[in-house]
């Protein structure tokens, strides 16, 4: 069996099957170019610990850390996958050591840097009028207390939200509870009293109508990143709402279930802004004996 047709049975089997995420699927096709790229084509059971090691250190040379660790951890999913199923003579994943991930700083912003982010939002900037200023600011707002993603935030529909409450469906496919502040659904509601269109999306590229894509979202935090004078993305004001909710002593259990988490162990990230907060409580006291 070739490493291709070794993919693309797992593909069939193991993800298209049970239905997983696109990005899920694209992310195993990308792995398949760069295992052929460098093997070649080859029958799988030639594939050995010491050329696994190997092929490492050739995508560490070439790629980032967690994405050279992406691609090991994609090609022991598949030999896995068909050792389980009885083909004999390819090598026992046991054998693989899983690379750790790179130790990255987490980027979040605090309350009174969300407030100058907002501002930087809606500091005028050519080519984007009043109305798109306003809605970016509305889905900087959305992002920041509801932890949604932004694929996530741009699949919302005018009829999604109920009583401040609504459900997403993320990357587990399993839908998620998600909430707004009252706040949030007053300045929801103006913003959709001023459109003048009849989508059936929340949130509007004013130009033509049509749904904002995240590309549209990703291109309004980089120029507000400009202004404000540090980096935020999307993604930042989803730790930004995590570690607010570590912060203020929400069970992890909770947190885990409104970021629509698969694993405590992903959520737990988030833990080291209570570890700080701890810190700080022990050397108060230590110092003021």
């Amino acid at each position: 069996m070739k490493i291709s047709e070794a993919f693309m049975s797992f593909r069939k089997n193991e993800i298209l099957a049970l239905g997983k995420s696109p990005k899920t699927n694209e992310s195993y096709v990308y792995a398949e170019k760069i295992a052929i790229a460098y093997f070649g084509d080859i029958n799988i059971r030639k594939i050995t610990t010491d050329s696994v090691h190997e092929f490492y250190l050739w995508l560490l040379s070439n790629h980032a850390m967690d994405t050279a660790r992406g691609y090991i951890v994609n090609l022991r999913a598949v030999l896995a996958f068909h050792k389980k199923r009885g083909v004999r003579g390819i090598l026992n994943p046991d054998s693989i050591k899983t690379p750790q991930r790179a130790k990255t700083e987490m980027r979040f912003l605090t309350g009174e840097e969300f407030e100058r982010f907002l501002a930087a939002m809606y500091r005028p900037v050519r080519g984007y009028s009043v109305a798109n200023r306003e809605r970016n600011v509305l889905i900087a707002k959305m992002l920041f207390y509801t932890g949604l993603r932004v694929s996530e935030l741009c699949a919302l529909d005018r009829t999604t939200i109920h009583n401040r409450q609504f459900s997403v469906v993320g990357k587990s496919k399993n839908p998620r509870p998600c909430f707004i502040t009252s706040d949030l659904e007053r300045d929801i509601k103006d913003y959709l009293e001023k459109r003048t269109d009849d989508s059936v999306a929340l949130f509007v590229a004013s130009q033509t109508g049509d749904r904002v894509t995240p590309h549209i979202v990703q291109q309004a935090f980089r120029n507000a990143s400009g202004v404000f004078g540090k980096r935020v993305t999307p993604h930042t004001l989803r730790h930004s709402y995590a570690t607010g909710l570590v912060s203020d002593g929400v069970d992890i259990r909770f947190i885990a279930e409104l970021l629509g988490h698969q694993s405590l162990e992903t959520t737990h990230r988030y833990t080291h802004i209570r570890d700080n907060r701890l810190k700080l409580v022990y050397e108060n006291a230590m110092e003021s004996r």
